[in-house]
């Protein structure tokens, strides 16, 4: 694989329903946005990092510190523990920390909020319907983590668990609500990625996937080799599992030539043959 290609590998984590199936991501940029849709699936625990939807590809605490003007709260107790509130509003939104100065002044808590006018999904507004046939639109989203368990594992403390609740609210006064749990089973600071075999995929020959990196080329792709590559086609793959047609081309240019003097032969031997009867 080749350096600058990025590979993600998600372990199962523990959800309210269960296990969660494994989930692989190959993506050639780590900014590409669709890294980040893959950590904030709140189905495999990166909230517990701050990676949640709607943020622009950052985590929550770096949107923060990009909007700037923040506020600073009075203090609230979650359980046991006296948290500092600091809250930042922006184009994307408002986003609210609780943090506990005795624990590192980790995140017990985080809610972010979308109303009319904050950017969404795909930095598009969130708006209501301009003429009544439109139906209802989200008009409000609310981001909510909470129920954090902290564990100092070296110097720092982490979210060992926690759990996650959107709510969307609707210009028809309608509104849904998901929650997620997980729990982290094992974390290792500094861990050896060769050891723990986390980044390797071991998907089996054959298993469709889909190469974000050529989303719209209309083909199929499937796992083959430890590469992406199209759906039944004979194609030579390099490191970053891109199909390259170079060879193709090479021999589709000696057929052409080898065609072309066998045409020169042809004719000369003809217009040679036709002067002889003539001359005869």
């Amino acid at each position: 694989m080749d350096k600058d290609r990025f590979v993600q590998s998600l372990v199962p984590l523990t959800t309210a329903d269960g296990t969660a199936p494994k989930m692989w991501a190959m993506i050639s940029q780590k900014r590409s946005p669709y890294f980040w849709s893959v950590v904030a699936v709140p189905h495999y625990g990166g909230f517990l990092d701050g990676y949640v939807g709607g943020t622009g590809g950052k985590r929550l605490v770096s949107l923060m510190l990009e909007q700037g003007n923040f506020q600073r709260l009075e203090p609230e107790v979650i359980g046991n523990t006296r948290c500092e509130v600091v809250m930042t509003s922006g184009r994307r939104g408002t986003a609210t920390v609780w943090m506990s100065p005795n624990e590192g002044f980790a995140i017990k808590k985080f809610k972010f909020e979308k109303v009319s006018g904050n950017l969404g999904a795909g930095d598009t507004p969130l708006a209501p319907p301009t003429t009544p046939d439109q139906g209802a639109t989200k008009i409000g989203l609310s981001t909510i983590a909470d129920e954090f368990e902290l564990s100092k594992i070296g110097d720092a403390y982490i979210a060992l668990s926690g759990k996650l609740t959107y709510k969307t609210r609707y210009s028809d006064g309608t509104e849904a609500n998901e929650t997620y749990s997980s729990r982290r089973k094992e974390v290792t600071i500094q861990p050896d990625f060769k050891v723990l075999s986390v980044f390797q995929m071991d998907l089996p020959n054959g298993t469709p996937v889909s190469d974000w990196d050529h989303a719209k080329s209309g083909l199929k792709y499937e796992w083959r080799d430890g590469n992406v590559v199209p759906a039944h086609a004979d194609f030579e793959v390099d490191a970053k599992g891109i199909f390259n047609k170079s060879n193709q081309k090479s021999w589709l240019i000696v057929v052409n030539i080898v065609l072309f003097l066998g045409l020169v032969v042809w004719l000369t031997r003809t217009n040679a043959k036709r002067r002889h009867l003539h001359q005869a």
